[in-house]
């Protein structure tokens, strides 16, 4: 199968169990927020983004390993892809592990600050970091045998059994944040399971390879990886110190407001069909036709989309706030504003996917390290001006600037992402093959989907 039939299989996959997902994370959501005060919602989310830091750092370095198990896999390198990915995660489970233990048993260090129910919050946490990292090696290793379907379907389920719990609280007794954050982690649980049937055939191909030997992921960490990994610590500690600062600054509630502002925007950009890229581009990274047409169409198409789908935002999000979200109403204003910021996404995804696969970190490293530079002291004179605003304007600027920072960058990589800016403002015969090429290509998958289907029917 060609890899655009791939990456087409792989999205529809993907979106109809994201819909599923989607419409049960909602209820899980409705749940939630109606359990839970504004107040209590804002210690939730900072207690998220507590949470979100540690488990980042022990993440970090999964990513740009992945790029090079994709790319060793598609040389035909499988003994080397087969050392960096266990390498890669026995790393990251050490520290989850560590992690785990520091969150369990050190609380009592920090018994003086905070009280003995906001510790056991912790406590729960300290379960999730194992359970993390075993979703995390199934779903990677899934990606790079390029079956979608299964780890999609994990994060349906998660949200059923979640959801499960959550109204098994609701009607036997009440839902408080201890409540939401085990719904959390026995959900989590449950899906590991689910997960090891793909997981054990999608580690099948390599039970006959010998791992190359010698410590490959450390040499790639001193080569290239330690850009990365210095780059992505410092946009993991700006990302996750904004709630924190909000709190100092205005208060838990309003936390809880921007939040919901937030997420809304990022539950929209979460519709980019992208996530098969990411493993399908560094298989084919040096093939220049492709990418100049993945990088241009592909871009053209998402910013598009993404203009579309934002102007459907701004007219469905009040009637579903106002419906379901009447405490949280306040967060409208913030979430137009944020709508801005998609299509700026979408002009930068695909570009961004061939700049990683090209293992340019030192590119990542400096961008990265500006923006933290920029963006502290925009948030310490903004948020005490201009309150949640100055969120807004935070993000918005910042955008804007390391927008310019890599669009100036990919104007002096043309030759290795090589994107056909004229063609963004026009529609001729190119487009039209192009989106016929694409039209039949879902028609292909579609048609032999629904055979599969009739196949099953008449077997059984």
């Amino acid at each position: 199968m060609s890899y655009t039939k791939k990456y087409i299989e792989g999205e529809l996959v993907i979106a109809s169990w994201g819909f599923v997902s989607k419409g049960i994370g909602f209820i899980n959501t409705v749940i939630t927020l109606s359990a839970l005060s504004v107040y209590q919602y804002g210690v939730f989310q900072l207690l998220l983004s507590g949470y979100g830091f540690f488990s980042g750092l022990t993440g970090i370095g999964v990513s740009f390993a992945g790029t090079d198990v994709s790319c060793a896999m598609g040389d035909g390198n499988e003994a080397r892809a087969k050392r960096i990915f266990l390498q890669t995660h026995g790393v990251r489970l050490l520290f989850s592990l560590l992690a785990a233990g520091i969150f369990y048993f050190g609380t009592p260090l920090v018994s003086f600050k905070y009280d003995d129910t906001f510790l056991a919050f912790f406590k729960i946490f300290s379960f999730l970091f194992v359970s993390d990292e075993l979703i995390a090696f199934g779903k990677k290793l899934m990606a790079y045998r390029l079956d979608f379907g299964t780890f999609a379907r994990r994060s349906s389920i998660q949200k059923i059994i979640q959801c499960g719990i959550l109204l098994y609280f609701l009607f036997f007794g009440s839902i408080g944040i201890r409540e939401v954050l085990l719904s959390i982690v026995i959900s989590s649980y449950a899906s590991v399971l689910f997960l090891l049937p793909g997981t054990v055939r999608a580690y099948k191909p390599w039970r006959l390879v010998t791992a190359e030997r010698g410590p490959v992921f450390w040499r790639l960490l001193r080569a290239h990886g330690k850009w990365f990994l210095a780059g992505q610590f410092l946009g993991l500690f700006t990302d996750r110190i904004q709630p924190w600062l909000i709190k100092i600054f205005i208060s838990t509630e309003a936390v809880a407001i921007y939040s919901i502002a937030d997420t809304m925007v990022g539950i929209i950009r979460k519709l980019f069909p992208t996530s098969t890229l990411s493993s399908i581009i560094p298989l084919r990274v040096h093939d220049r036709v492709m990418a100049r047409r993945i990088l241009t169409y592909g871009t053209k198409y998402f910013v598009a989309l993404m203009f579309v789908v934002g102007c459907l935002s701004f007219v469905l999000a009040p009637p579903v706030i106002r419906t379901f979200f009447v405490p949280y109403e306040g967060a409208l204003p913030y979430f137009y504003a944020l709508l801005i910021t998609l299509p700026m996404n979408a002009l930068v995804i695909i570009p961004a996917l061939y700049v990683h696969a090209l293992r340019k970190q030192k590119f990542w490293f400096f961008h990265d390290m500006f923006k933290t530079i920029l963006r502290i002291p925009s948030l310490l004179i903004l948020l005490p001006l201009l309150g949640l605003w100055g969120m807004v304007f935070d993000k918005l600027f910042m955008m804007t600037i390391m927008l310019l920072i890599f669009l100036v960058y990919l104007s002096r990589m043309k030759h290795d992402i090589p994107i056909a800016w004229n063609r963004f403002f026009v529609f001729d015969h190119e487009d039209a093959q192009f989106l016929k090429l694409l039209k039949d290509q879902i028609r292909s998958v579609l048609d032999r989907k629904f055979a599969h289907f009739l196949n099953k029917r008449e077997m059984t």
